[in-house]
């Protein structure tokens, strides 16, 4: 992929409110990128050096017009990035529209579709195939439309970041309840401490469960216990107390019980079915 450059004056009514500059490039300078403005550069392949810390693929990067350079970057060999640079009176207001404006930049997140981003390079790179470092006061090669479409197409990459952090968080705690639900079943664990454990609360454990498995946290416990008395009765030879002690129960007629209600089997009868 080599460099090219799509420039559109203005995305508003001439006014300029927001002006706007496709960049797909193997380097982390353009033409122009001494100008205030927003750049967001979505590495595609390689990575970039940015005063030590290292970007690589899938990542995005965003400076701002207050610190705007490229001092202190250095791409890899086979470093490549598709990106915007915009500025104007709405480009303040888009940013914090899309919750990822920073104080101390460069700020980098994950790029929410990648594939998306390259075909954006491909579609340009085929409409204007002879387009390269067109410079100051260029013609509008763009449409309004055109430029309008793939403008918001690079930024739907990174609109849901907010959206993915508060997914991937939940998922963690998922993950995080399921596996003290595991190592826990047997030392008469409950719902309250499973909440507790993440501190959340019980209501927010319930949620989190119905949203992502689809059943209760109450029900996800259970399911662990009679899978693993299931295997006990079913591959060892230790009669139903000493299961149930293993399974937590000083009991052996509530472990039958439980064992009873959640399979309409008792264990000593589910061991001689199967």
């Amino acid at each position: 992929m080599s460099k090219k450059e799509f420039y559109y004056v203005s995305l508003s009514d001439g006014d300029a409110s927001l002006r706007v500059r496709f960049i797909f490039a193997n380097t982390a300078s353009f033409t122009g990128s001494d100008i205030p403005c927003y750049i967001l550069r979505f590495i595609i392949s390689g990575s970039l050096d940015i005063c030590g810390k290292i970007f690589t693929k899938g990542q995005c990067i965003l400076s701002t017009p207050s610190i705007n350079t490229h001092s202190g970057y250095t791409p890899s060999k086979d470093f490549f990035c598709v990106g915007v640079a915009f500025d104007g009176m709405h480009s303040d207001k888009l940013m914090d529209d899309l919750k990822i404006k920073q104080i101390n930049p460069p700020f980098f997140a994950p790029i929410y579709d990648i594939d998306e981003l390259i075909k954006i390079y491909i579609d340009l790179s085929d409409l204007y195939p002879d387009a390269e470092y067109i410079q100051a006061d260029p013609p509008q090669i763009l449409s309004q439309i055109t430029a309008k479409s793939y403008f918001y197409r690079m930024l739907h990459s990174l609109e849901n970041q907010e959206e993915m952090q508060i997914e991937t968080k939940t998922r963690k705690l998922l993950v995080a309840a399921e596996e003290y639900m595991r190592n826990n079943f047997n030392k008469s664990v409950t719902i309250d401490d499973t909440a507790k454990f993440l501190s959340i609360d019980r209501r927010s454990l319930y949620n989190l469960f119905i949203k992502h498995s689809g059943i209760s946290p109450k029900q996800y416990l259970n399911n662990i216990k009679i899978s693993r008395a299931s295997d006990l009765l079913l591959n060892t030879d230790k009669n139903i107390s000493e299961i149930a002690e293993i399974m937590g129960y000083k009991d052996p007629f509530q472990f039958s019980s439980f064992f009873k209600k959640q399979t309409g089997l008792s264990p000593k009868k589910y061991r001689s079915s199967i």
